[in-house]
């Protein structure tokens, strides 16, 4: 059996498939059953300024996937220590998966609005403890001020952690065909 969908260039389409089964025995009246798949999306949606930077694929929507940050030692400090007040945003099990964000240019308002005017203190400084990462994620629905101050935080993290984790967030949206809009949850 072989299955082939298409899906046009920078779109997505959400959809599911449907089976027929058939049962003959001789001498025993024919059976069958449909059945549907769960709903998926497939998309052609990954695309850089001049080319694709991952190939056509689908998802099931119905499935949130997870990103793991708990060997990033200050990152992930920052994010329990959000979490312990209670929100709880982001995390695996509570119901409130954070969305992706792709605009650039909120996300760059996003960190502004959290991280703009916090300096580290001189024993962060000393420490190498100088880029000021905040959570929920600037590149999420739920960062900068969206959530009152009490569901969020910055601390400051070493330049190699942050950078880590950017990768890490990157490379996870295309793994996982993350889009605009789009839930996912955060392991620490």
């Amino acid at each position: 059996m072989a299955y082939k969908t298409s899906v046009g260039k920078k779109k997505q389409q959400l959809t599911k498939s449907s089976y027929r089964f058939t049962f003959t025995k001789a001498g025993y009246s024919v059976g069958s059953f449909k059945y549907y798949s769960a709903k998926y999306r497939c998309d052609d949606k990954l695309w850089g300024p001049k080319k694709r930077l991952k190939a056509p694929g689908c998802v099931f929507t119905g499935a949130t996937p997870t990103i793991g940050m708990g060997d990033l030692r200050y990152i992930a400090e920052n994010i329990r220590n959000v979490r312990k007040k209670g929100g709880h945003y982001g995390q695996p099990g509570y119901g409130k998966p954070l969305h992706a964000m792709n605009n650039a240019d909120q996300a760059r308002k996003n960190r502004n609005a959290v991280c703009g005017k916090a300096k580290p203190t001189a024993w962060e400084r000393r420490h190498g403890l100088i880029s000021c990462d905040e959570y929920p994620f600037a590149t999420t629905k739920e960062g900068g001020t969206k959530l009152p101050a009490s569901q969020r935080g910055i601390k400051f993290v070493p330049d190699k952690e942050q950078d880590t984790q950017g990768g890490r967030v990157s490379g996870f949206k295309k793994q996982y065909r993350v889009l605009d809009g789009d839930a996912f949850y955060v392991a620490i």
